[in-house]
């Protein structure tokens, strides 16, 4: 083989090779996707289903790096959750995001909130199904406009 045949293989074999940060990132992700699938959307789901059986209308949006959940009741959004993930070198972390009415200043805010309290790092590892649901109930059932 040529030289310069070579030398262009090398430079495209090199370029995908992945580093080791690289590889962690891509981890991370998986993991932040298995967190979405096996605990956050059925989570939502049986939530919904139970929210429906007393008139409320359940959006549930999964994106990539989140999924939304929306309740409303005649024609009024009573609640809005996104459930989201920092995605760290080893760890994956997940929070709330809460989008709520601010009655004082009139006007849409929203807040981060930590799924749990405490100085001890937790993970999507650490939450299970009825971890998320308890949760959102909880905070639906204090947030409901």
């Amino acid at each position: 083989m040529a030289e310069w045949k070579k030398d262009l293989d090398n430079f495209f074999a090199e370029r995908a090779r992945k580093t080791p940060e690289q590889q962690q990132l891509e981890a991370r992700h998986a993991e932040a996707a298995k967190f979405f699938n096996r605990a956050v959307i059925p989570a939502f789901e049986d939530l919904g289903k139970e929210l429906q059986k007393h008139g409320r209308t359940v959006r549930i949006t999964p994106e990539k790096d989140h999924v939304s959940f929306r309740v409303r009741h005649k024609d009024v959004e009573e609640y809005r959750c996104e459930l989201r993930v920092r995605i760290g070198p080893r760890t994956v972390v997940p929070y709330v995001v809460r989008h709520f009415f601010d009655k004082k200043a009139k006007r849409h805010r929203r807040a981060e909130v930590p799924l749990r309290e405490g100085p001890k790092l937790y993970t999507v590892s650490d939450f299970s199904k009825i971890d998320l649901l308890r949760f959102v109930v909880g905070d639906y059932k204090k947030y409901v406009i």
